[in-house]
């Protein structure tokens, strides 16, 4: 059977397939509504201009605020975004004044005279350089957070001890931010979309190799925008906006090179280089990051997926993510590189890595950005693992020995070019590859029978994305257009044995399994904003996803033949919204209909599959300059992949297989959320809470056949019920004795079933964790940082105990003149059962010395100089606990010089 889609009858399908899904009854009346508000829509005139330096360099951030003629109080207030763009709204025509101010420049002030029109254009206003102001400016740096506008400005030196390596470590100390070990960053709970350096976007949402590499030592401040609009057309559209972003402001202006230079070389041929530089000249910005260690530093931890056609509206909640095909990795030999230990203390590694991305604006109407990374790593672990597992009247134990040994490459380029064809309309174009390639070997012993594993994996993916905006003014806005993604996956796997004795399912003749995939994504959606009327306003949306997988397996295990699985699902709906400050209520509807084709060389009785489904969506806000409060409701459905139904057995390690359901499946989670923050950032006082459920009442459900040991085998077929999480979080400042104390706990309580051998099994996970630690500085001499950790993981089933983890760290810090010493000492209990105390201490201090007024640098730096070599970790699963011993990275004595630009 053949299945074709035809692009001349798209948009007849979409409507036919929203009238039979009956969602004409929501649809249609949500568009009247719309067209009705529209219609509506009042007259408001927009005053519109563009900032630019003293020679001629668009200026971001520049504060622009409108007074009436004889006015003292600002009627209207933004500030230029990273193209130097600014709009701003007003209701009466009349005279009035308005005035643009910057940092280093002399103020401008200009009368503007509005009329009738709806419209007023006002060119390019440029500033002029005045460095008169900056004794003014250095008084109000003093202050370690300022809010300007819709702006909060952190000063680095603030918060900085001086040992940091790059500048997401900063960042990780202000209140309210926190950044995760990829380089994510989030802001009171918000994710950060950007991270721009001088009003430049150089990496896009990738911008976790910015985080992790960028020193420190030439960042000024860190800006956290709210109400960020990437796009100067939805900017208009939507004033307020929960998306978020962050600049960094380099210490040097406009026209410079800012960076630094770092080295350092010791004890077992460890290094560590780094060189981050920021440039910034005449329309054009750039970033050039690079790094090598073999101190288990990685310098990129995971890639961003292209933005594509996701979040293109203001409070986007549409997310039709595109999966990514399955990769296979040895098993039992990952469980050292699974230690729960920070990188830094467990791996053997040697890491190279390049970073540059660059920003041209060679005209106001046109803008180039260009970024490339690449990455080699080579990693070495060590592990054993012990374990008892009993089921029913089955039972057996390990006592296993691994090592594994992997190597990788990543690369990674993506190209944007932004036009503003004209004043309303604006195309922007997308595209990007990427490449990953890793091979990984290893082995494990177990009574003197040693297994040998071996694995590939190559995996490139292609992807382009047109994305077109037109403003209608008054009526609206529309945007959308066309994304494509293609992906293409090599996955080997083999294994063999020393001996005759079979381990797991590898004999004397070995075991190979070959996985090679193709996935090509097409995607369109068009989106229309309705205006703002009397608080009301809303969106709709239409459009289709069209997905296609192929899967060619081979191997001595699974048989050859190729298999298809097509799917196609059209999509439509919107959302309406009413606003009164502080308050906003939205409530929305997304209809799909999804058509699923599974071919394949052997029959599966999987029929051709139509499914029907409807996902509503409520919340309701409360926000101010202070507050932050959530109530959401939302029910999110995704369809089977091919590997979810797949009748063929498909390989995942010497151990194990895994075959998938009869049939396509719909699998529903409905989510309940509360969420609420306090956030005086500039007494730096945060706090944030949570709570969250989610229920997912028809999981995927496949069938895992565990090969244990030379006599055993069982079969685990699992799906999750329910999962419920709280936290809270606190940052609380007190300025007298110039201390902050931080406080995070956090619950989760996770329901299961789980089926062996056709045993129901009923668990119950409990997750609990506490963080507090307290960092005081006294008369700018003799610096501490005190912390602790405790974690519990207890599993309500027959086989497993309560095991909980504890940690405590000391972090110690002197200044004598240009000195700076630092000590660290860490306290780790990974896994303590009850009367099995287990405690590893680690010790790290670094001593410099400042020369040449803060550009030149000396310093020592000793990692793990306790020489801990190896520590035990206990682990509890669903149906075993294990005690595990892992290696622990070597010791570390290094010295190191740094240059500042």
């Amino acid at each position: 059977m053949v299945w074709r889609i035809g692009t001349g009858s798209f948009a007849l399908g979409a409507l036919r397939t929203i009238q039979q899904l009956g969602l004409m009854r929501y649809f249609l009346p949500l568009l009247l509504a719309l067209l009705l508000l529209c219609g509506l829509a009042s007259g408001q005139h927009l005053i519109r201009g563009r900032v630019l330096d003293s020679v001629g360099v668009p200026l971001p951030f520049a504060q622009v605020q409108l007074y009436r003629a004889e006015g003292r109080s600002p009627i209207a207030f933004t500030q230029s975004n990273p193209k130097g763009l600014f709009t701003l709204k007003v209701k009466e025509v009349g005279t009035y004044r308005l005035e643009v101010r910057s940092l280093g420049h002399a103020e401008h002030l200009q009368e503007v005279l509005l009329g009738n029109t709806p419209e007023v254009q006002l060119g390019s206003i440029q500033l002029r350089a005045h460095y008169e102001e900056i004794h003014a400016v250095q008084v109000l740096g003093e202050r370690p957070v300022v809010r300007k506008g819709d702006s909060l400005i952190y000063r680095v030196e603030a918060f900085a001890k001086g040992n940091e390596k790059s500048i997401g470590e900063v960042m990780n100390k202000m209140p309210g931010l926190k950044v995760e070990s990829d380089g994510s960053v989030s802001y009171q709970g918000k994710p950060v979309e950007r991270m721009m350096v001088g009003g430049a976007d150089l990496f896009g949402r990738g911008y976790g190799v910015l985080t992790n590499n960028l020193s420190p030592n030439a960042v000024k401040e860190v800006q956290v925008l709210e109400n960020f609009e990437e796009n100067r057309l939805l900017k208009r559209m939507r004033s307020k906006s929960e998306r978020v972003a962050i600049n960094l402001e380099m210490k040097d202006g406009a026209g410079q090179v800012v960076g630094t230079l770092d080295g350092s070389y010791g004890y077992r041929y460890m290094h560590r280089a780094n060189v981050s530089l920021v440039g910034v000249k005449h329309g054009q910005q750039w970033s050039l990051l690079a790094n090598s260690n073999t101190v288990g530093e990685t310098p990129v931890q995971s890639w961003a997926n292209p933005q594509g056609l996701n979040d293109i509206g203001s409070g986007e909640d549409l997310k039709l993510q595109i999966p990514k095909p399955f990769r296979l990795e040895p098993v039992t030999s990952t469980q050292g590189s699974n230690a729960p230990l920070s990188a830094v203390r467990r791996r053997h590694n040697l890491s190279h890595m390049l970073g540059f991305g660059t920003v041209l604006t060679p005209s106001r109407r046109f803008q180039l950005k260009a970024n490339l990374v690449g990455q080699k790593e080579d990693d070495k672990y060590a592990s054993s693992y012990i374990s008892q597992v009993q089921i029913a009247n089955l039972s057996f134990a390990r006592d296993e020995q691994s090592q594994k040994e992997s190597g990788n490459y990543t690369a990674a380029g993506r190209l944007t070019l932004d036009w503003a064809a004209h004043d309303k309309a604006d195309l922007r174009y997308e595209g990007g590859y990427s490449f990953r390639q890793g091979r990984s070997k290893g082995w494990n012993d177990e009574l003197g029978n040693r297994l040998s594993e071996r694995s590939f994996n190559r995996w490139q993916r292609m992807d382009h994305t047109l994305l077109y905006t037109q403003s209608l003014d008054s009526a609206g806005l529309i945007r959308g257009g066309l994304e494509w993604q293609s992906q293409w996956l090599k996955a080997d796997y083999s294994a063999w044995i020393s001996g005759s004795t079979p381990r797991g399912l590898v004999d004397a003749q070995g075991l190979s399994a070959s996985y090679p995939q193709t996935m090509h994504t097409g995607k369109t959606l068009w989106l229309y904003l309705a205006p703002i009327i009397r608080g009301f306003t809303g969106d709709a949306r239409l459009g289709g996803f069209y997905f296609q997988q192929q899967l060619r397996p081979g191997g001595n295990f699974s048989p050859g033949g190729l298999s298809e699985l097509r799917q196609l699902d059209l999509f439509a709906g919107g959302s309406v919204s009413y606003r009164r400050e502080p308050f906003m209520v939205k409530v929305g509807l997304l209809g799909h209909t999804v058509r699923q084709e599974l071919q394949t060389g052997i029959p599966t009785g999987i029929p051709r599959t139509r499914l029907n489904f409807l996902e509503p969506r409520v919340s309701f806000t409360l926000s101010d300059a202070l507050h932050y409060a959530l109530l959401q409701y939302s029910r999110n459905s995704t369809t089977s992949s091919l590997l979810d139904v797949l009748p063929e057995t498909v390989v995942t390690s010497y151990r194990g297989t895994r075959q998938g359901a009869t049939s396509f499946r719909l699998h529903h989670g409905n989510t309940y959320q509360a969420y609420y923050s306090y956030g005086n950032i500039l007494s730096r006082t945060v706090l944030q809470a949570q709570l969250y459920y989610n229920h997912n009442s028809r999981p995927i459900v496949t069938s895992d056949v565990v090969t244990a040991s030379r006599t055993t085998t069982y079969i685990i077929t699992g799906r999750r019920s329910s999962t419920l999480y709280a936290m809270l979080n606190a940052d609380y400042f007190v300025g007298r004795l110039n201390t902050n104390f931080r406080f995070a706990f956090s619950g989760q309580r996770s329901r299961y079933t789980q089926y062996v051998n056709g045993l129901q099994i009923p668990l119950t996970n409990d997750l609990l964790s506490a963080e507090i630690s307290l960092r005081t500085n006294f008369r700018s001499v003799f610096d501490i940082n005190i912390g602790a950790d405790w974690r519990t993981n207890r599993l309500q089933s027959s086989t497993v105990q309560l095991r909980h983890s504890t940690s405590a760290y000391v972090d110690l810090e002197f200044t004598f003149g240009p000195v700076l010493w630092t000590t660290t000492v860490d306290r780790m209990e990974p896994g303590v059962l009850k009367g099995n105390p287990n405690a590893v201490y680690f010790l790290d201090s670094k001593v410099q010395l400042s020369l040449l007024k803060k550009k030149l640098t000396l310093y020592a730096d000793g990692q793990n100089l306790l020489n801990t070599k190896t520590y035990t970790y206990y682990s509890v699963g669903n149906l075993e606990a294990a005690h595990l011993r892992y290696d622990i990275a070597p010791l570390r004595v290094m010295l190191g010089v740094r240059w500042q630009l």
